[in-house]
């Protein structure tokens, strides 16, 4: 392809004509070109269609037909036509060490002379056309944070993923991967130690017993001299430590302490790694599986000590469930019997409402005091689940605690609502009774007024004077079926009482004529 043939004839130029090479995400620059040189590279860039210059020293242009020896050397620009879709487009392996060692953001990068795709954790090299998904995968923890570095230059990279490659069986055949494997050395070599010094860039190790290795060995064509099986193992050891982060410090700690342990002195570090490598990684993991043992003597404590804490969460919960349906039975029974004694006797309706005021005061109490509880409980489980039970993911610690202690205080619930409401519907239903009492009463009493206002009309003279003479006593209520039956009496007499009284009437208007 025509990228390929441009980008490794960039790349000889640089090699062998000592011309200076410099590609950005967009453009390159190739400077310091004789005449034949900068020509080649203007026909190359032409035949893609990509825009391109050609200057002297001076920053004169020249077109591709004036080109000279004469006024050589020449430095020629271009852009690269290309679509900047979160995608990193390198052409020459000049370009490419030098953003392995600068670093970028891209998760996709495009390489020119890269043969086949190598995918890491958290980016992936394809060749120039080639398009395939990727997915990185989760952060872990920083080398940053593991390796103390006083220089403002860090060499310690931010991230380890990008240099952990998915396929150990990944062959390094081009050019272009060997680049990679060379950074992704130095990079790993500087991710185990405790320290590394600020001057001299010696990698320190605290043991016991300390250990100091010098970096000598980091440059260009490490690959070649740490070999591939070195590589893959070293891979091994760098994934180990970084895979979990909560875990990384500890597995940092054995194996840092371990590679001390190894032996005293001051070599190289990749002399180091090569002979005692592989025993301080096993030395490191089986270290790590005691301490895990250890850890899981406690973990089993903690997770007896919080199965005991729900359980007794839960029984209290229950006791308040309990307590809460008593005082809802009370309550009921009580009203009920209320209702029954305001039917059977004259008992005042103030008296009742006050009764069963204060019994439904107290069931509300009882469900306050529960409420109140199992709001203290959520609240103490948020505050110290992260910093006892970090252990336990969000789902076992869901599955552990926050079911059951749910469904606890779901019953609760669901207890104290439907209890306070038939109280409180009780309560209403009271009120009621005795306020239509209170309003049947000032109803009988302002009847009783009205019936004392009218005048009691007599049946004869005698009677007439005796109601006169003896005051009328207010009719009360007791009294209102006396006066009724008093009144029946009086009519019936007077209904005797009265041929009599005609036949008086007859005889005293006979006794005149009969004078006459």
């Amino acid at each position: 392809m025509s990228q390929i043939q441009l980008a490794e004839l960039l790349d000889r130029l640089n090699d062998t004509e000592r011309a200076v090479l410099v590609e950005s995400p967009e453009q390159v620059s190739i400077s310091n070109l004789s005449a034949s040189a900068a020509v080649s590279v203007l026909k190359h860039v032409q035949n893609l269609e990509w825009k391109c210059a050609a200057s002297d020293a001076e920053d004169n242009a020249w077109d591709i037909s004036e080109i000279s020896d004469d006024f050589a050397p020449f430095r020629v620009e271009f852009t690269k036509n290309i679509n900047l879709d979160q995608s990193l487009f390198i052409l020459t392996n000049r370009g490419f060490a030098n953003f392995l060692q600068s670093g970028h953001s891209a998760t996709v990068w495009r390489v020119a002379r890269i043969h086949t795709v190598l995918k890491t954790q958290s980016r992936i090299f394809s060749p120039w056309e080639h398009e395939e998904p990727f997915v990185s995968k989760p952060s872990t923890k920083s080398p940053r944070a593991l390796v103390r570095e006083t220089t403002a230059q860090r060499s310690v990279p931010d991230s380890i993923q990008p240099w952990i490659i998915s396929d150990e069986n990944y062959l390094f055949a081009c050019e272009a991967s060997k680049i990679w494997a060379d950074v992704c050395i130095a990079a790993n070599v500087r991710a185990i130690p405790d320290e590394i010094e600020p001057i001299e860039g010696n990698l320190k190790f605290k043991g016991p017993p300390r250990l100091t290795l010098t970096s000598e060995g980091l440059v260009p064509g490490l690959f070649e001299k740490f070999g591939c099986e070195n590589f893959t193992h070293l891979q091994k050891v760098v994934g180990w430590i970084y895979e979990n982060e909560r875990e990384a410090e500890v597995r940092h700690l054995l194996f840092s302490a371990e590679l001390a342990r190894s032996g005293g002195g001051t070599e190289n570090v990749l002399s180091r790694l090569k002979r005692d490598g592989v025993a301080a990684f096993e030395g490191a993991k089986i270290a790590y599986q005691m301490s895990i043992s250890d850890l899981g003597k406690d973990t089993l404590k903690t997770l007896a000590d919080l199965k005991k804490s729900v359980t007794e969460d839960t029984a209290k919960v229950t006791d308040a469930t309990r307590q809460t349906i008593g005082a809802v039975a009370t309550a009921l029974a009580v009203g009920l019997g209320l209702l029954a004694a305001r039917a059977a006797t004259a008992t005042e309706p103030w008296l009742i409402c006050s009764v069963m005021f204060i019994v439904v005061l107290y069931v509300l109490a009882i469900i306050n005091s529960g409420c109140s509880f199992i709001k203290l409980q959520q609240q103490l489980r948020k505050d110290w689940q992260p910093r006892l039970y970090r252990f336990l993911s969000n789902e076992d610690y869901s599955r552990m605690v926050g079911i059951p202690s749910a469904n606890a205080e779901r019953t609760f619930f669901w207890t104290a609502w439907i209890g306070g409401g038939s109280i409180s519907v009780l309560f209403l239903v009271f009120l009621y009774i005795g306020l239509s009492s209170g309003e049947e009463k000032s109803v009988g009493q302002k009847e009783s007024t009205k019936l004392n206002s009218k005048p009691v009309s007599a049946a004869s003279n005698g009677s007439a004077v005796r109601s006169t003479s003896q005051p009328q006593m207010p009719l009360t209520a007791d009294s209102k079926t006396v006066r009724r039956g008093n009144e029946s009496l009086k009519n019936s007499s007077d209904t005797k009482h009265a041929p009599n009284t005609r036949q008086n009437s007859s005889l005293t208007n006979q006794a005149p004529k009969a004078k006459q």
